[in-house]
């Protein structure tokens, strides 16, 4: 029990503080969204920046943000709890096998986390970047 009190516990600690920084890095995001689905309307980072003041006003930087949680908390949890959880299991498996396997087995638990995750991401990833850049639907 001890242990996966920890394993919550470091999963919501390093989903909190990414999502932190999310927020903090969103207008950067923002603005590079829009310059690669608007390539013809801004040359510059700066003519971009401006546009977005002039017609959105600073909540322009952060449209679609709502989105922030599901694609950045709820992702990184998952990922660090799959991450430690399918290395436990896997490690438990090689003690008894193989032990020159367990040096790939990051490696491995990783990328099957990720793919995990990505069910997660993915469409509400999508979501943003059409908030992002105003597409017309959303």
């Amino acid at each position: 029990m001890h242990i996966y009190y920890y394993l919550v516990k470091l999963s919501l600690y390093c989903s909190t503080f990414s999502m932190c920084s999310d927020l903090l890095l969103y207008p950067l995001d923002t603005i590079e969204t829009k310059i690669k689905a608007n390539q013809k309307s801004f040359t510059t980072t700066r003519q971009c920046v401006s546009k977005i003041i002039r017609k959105e006003g600073i909540k322009g930087f952060y449209r679609g943000s709502n989105t922030i949680v599901f694609i950045s908390f709820l992702p990184n949890f998952v990922s660090f709890w799959c991450y430690e959880t399918f290395n436990r299991i896997f490690i438990n498996l090689l003690n008894q096998k193989n032990k020159d396997l367990k040096y790939v087995l990051p490696f491995f638990t990783s990328a099957l986390s990720e793919l995990v995750v990505s069910f997660i991401y993915v469409p509400f990833d999508v979501i943003r970047t059409r908030l992002q850049a105003n597409h017309p639907d959303y």
